[in-house]
């Protein structure tokens, strides 16, 4: 059992020796195997490099452990072998923690990256994201820019598509870190028979009520803009 004194003390020798050299930016050979190992865009290697320095709690490994480990753990450097601890371990939580994502709303949708087949990335066709997400049609698909300004391939998915690529990778036991973007769009439903829900009309009064049948509001639910919006009428058409 560790003494929890010693640990303290690791941590702080840890953070002391981290702390000049946390803001440092990694070579871009660290970057580049970052990338290979854990299948991180550029940026994202960066970032998570940054963030494993920064972090006094990670896993730790004796130096006497990793002189004998390091000629068995070729392509690895300490640090990298250090965060695929911290990411095995971060799997293994997720994994015993199987209703973690449910707090999702059903109803959310969600834009999912594609990996990148020249990476050997997984789910990189949108034919595989299908099976993996257990979706009965193939998924929409838009293309776009990632964060490193490279072409991307994203599909839209639902919160249960979601769990199950989020399951499918686990099962894998893949290091492949999925992109998903909250796609959140204002919901409209616009009724052809009352103003509401016009802000600063009170619709239930006379006044503000449609005198007949043929009277009708605008916009209409397929036009714009949505008079909602607007807490009262512009003073003029001009406007």
């Amino acid at each position: 059992m560790m003494d929890p004194f010693e640990e303290l003390e690791r941590m702080a020798v840890k953070a002391n020796d981290e702390s000049a050299s946390s803001d440092d930016e990694p070579s871009l050979e660290q970057v580049a195997n970052w990338q290979r190992i854990f299948h991180y865009s550029r940026t994202q290697a960066i970032s998570k490099f940054k963030e494993h320095r920064a972090n006094i709690a990670r896993p730790s490994i004796p130096d006497e452990l990793w002189d004998s480990m390091q000629t068995r753990l070729k392509g690895y450097d300490r640090e990298a072998y250090e965060h695929e601890l911290l990411l095995d371990h971060q799997s293994s939580f997720r994994s015993a923690s199987p209703m973690a994502d449910e707090r999702s709303s059903g109803n959310a949708l969600f834009l999912f990256k594609l990996g990148k087949a020249h990476l050997n990335e997984p789910l990189s066709t949108i034919s595989e994201v299908q099976h993996a997400a257990q979706m009965p049609s193939i998924p929409k698909s838009f293309t776009g820019v990632d964060e490193d300004d490279d072409e991307a391939t994203f599909c839209q998915l639902d919160a249960t598509a979601k769990k199950h690529i989020s399951s499918y990778l686990v099962k894998m036991e893949s290091r492949f870190q999925p992109t998903f973007v909250a796609y959140s769009q204002a919901k409209k439903d616009l009724s052809e028979y009352s103003a509401y829900p016009m802000l600063g009309a009170d619709t239930t009064l006379p006044q503000h009520r449609l005198q007949s049948g043929s009277d009708f509001v605008l916009p209409k639910q397929g036009q714009y803009p949505v008079t909602y919006f607007f807490l009262r009428r512009p003073r003029s058409r001009e406007a």
